[in-house]
């Protein structure tokens, strides 16, 4: 494991930019946690909406397209409590917020871990499962 996060720490460096950088992280998250979809969503300027802003998984057209209001979908529910949240599809409340335009239906597992500054909210780093799928305490701390 502390190779994998050295490895991640020499690519973040050499990204030219933070897209880049992000492109970086979700695709290593994904990959550790053998995700099927691995996503970061920051709050825009009014910190209103959470905005899809890097994806490994997700049709990449959402991104910039995908916004929830921060009160919405579990993205929004992580983003409010400022806690990990993990559901499977039978544990998931109604209230999800769905794009099935980009193809995000298919997906029955959420892990949503929020991403702070100074202890306020920022964003939120989100992995999606097609199957089923309980995280285990490890993978949301």
């Amino acid at each position: 494991m502390l190779e994998a996060l050295r490895q991640i720490t020499q690519q973040i460096s050499r990204a030219a930019d933070l897209n880049e950088a992000l492109g970086v992280v979700v695709r290593s998250v994904k990959a550790c946690l053998a995700l099927d979809a691995c996503s970061v969503y920051f709050l825009d300027e009014s910190g209103e909406k959470c905005v899809l802003t890097a994806t490994a998984g997700l049709d990449p057209r959402a991104i910039g397209a995908v916004r929830n209001v921060h009160r919405e979908g579990l993205v929004g529910m992580v983003a409010r409590n400022q806690q990990p949240v993990s559901f499977a599809s039978s544990q998931q409340p109604q209230r999800i917020r769905h794009f099935p335009e980009f193809g995000e239906q298919e997906y029955h597992s959420f892990l949503g871990v929020p991403i702070l500054h100074f202890a306020k909210t920022i964003g939120v780093l989100s992995g999606q499962q097609m199957d089923d799928r309980v995280f285990s305490g490890t993978e949301t701390d």
